[in-house]
Parts: structure tokens; sequence; C-alpha cells
């Protein structure tokens, strides 16, 4: 039996999906938060969608919970974006356990020896030549272990 929300309304088949991606170089920090993670709350919230934005100075690494075709929409839009390249698609499975339950996008940048960086490193090497728009599966793609653990780090973060 399929649980329900709250509301009554049946609970649509949830997924959780990673990414990450190289940040366009001409992108601030602030213009992050500014035009990606406040917009991206707005929507996601209509959408019932969570989840989590880390960035450094070179790239993204993005988790999306939520209903598949909601998840699903957004990462199109997201793959269609100027503003990063080289998408490498890290995970879609089903989720039905949200680790970001409360936040409908939380941003997360990258500190002084941040040990994701170096997680997320290992994700996207930089030996994959810039301006490639067609996402794809990561080339070396996260044991589930990996992606738990930077999961886990992103979700005890401070944001």
């Amino acid at each position: 039996m399929r649980r329900s929300r709250r509301d009554g309304e049946p609970c649509l088949p949830q997924i959780r999906l990673a990414y990450v991606s190289r940040r366009a170089p001409h992108l601030t920090d602030d213009a992050i938060v500014d035009d990606i993670v406040l917009p991206a709350m707005a929507k996601n919230r209509r959408l019932e969608i969570t989840g989590c934005l880390w960035f450094d100075q070179r790239r993204f690494l993005q988790v999306l919970e939520g209903p598949a075709e909601s998840v699903e929409g957004v990462f199109a839009s997201i793959v269609a974006d100027s503003r990063h390249t080289d998408v490498d698609l890290i995970r879609r499975a089903p989720d039905e356990q949200r680790s970001f339950a409360r936040w409908a996008m939380k941003p997360v940048r990258a500190g002084e020896g941040d040990p994701i960086g170096a997680m997320v490193a290992s994700l996207s090497p930089e030996s994959i030549p810039p301006r490639r728009r067609r996402p794809r599966e990561a080339p070396t793609p996260p044991t589930p272990g990996a992606l738990t653990r930077i999961v886990r780090l992103l979700a005890a973060s401070a944001g």
C-alpha cells in the first residue's frame, strides 16, 4: 500500500538525483545565491523538491530529492543552464528517505579544508574538456557509500 501525504493525496514515486558540474568562471558566489539558490527555493517548494547545492570556485555538486517527474524536469532545466558545463550525473535512484527534508534548496559554500571538496574532485576529474553540454553518466560513478558520506556531510553542514 502506498503511503499518503497529510492532505490525503497519494505519494508519488520519490527519487534522489545527484550531479557534479563545472562552474562558469564568471559566476560569483553572490550570483549563485541570488540568481540560483533563491529562485530554486521558491520553485522547489512548489514542486515538493528538497535538496542541496554545494559549490567551490570551480565546481557544483547538487542533490535533488522529490517526486520523480518534478526532479527530472528541474534537472532538464539545470542541464540547459549556461552557468555551468560538464554535467555528470552521479546518481538517479528511488529513495524514500529525504536527507534535506527541511530545505527546499540548502546552499553550502565550500570552506577551507572542506572534506566534501576532495570527494567532489574524485567524482569530477579536471581532465574532462570544458564546454560539454550534454549530461552523461559520471566516468567513474561513486560507490553508494561514497555518495552517502557526501550527503551526510552536506546535511550536517551549516547552511
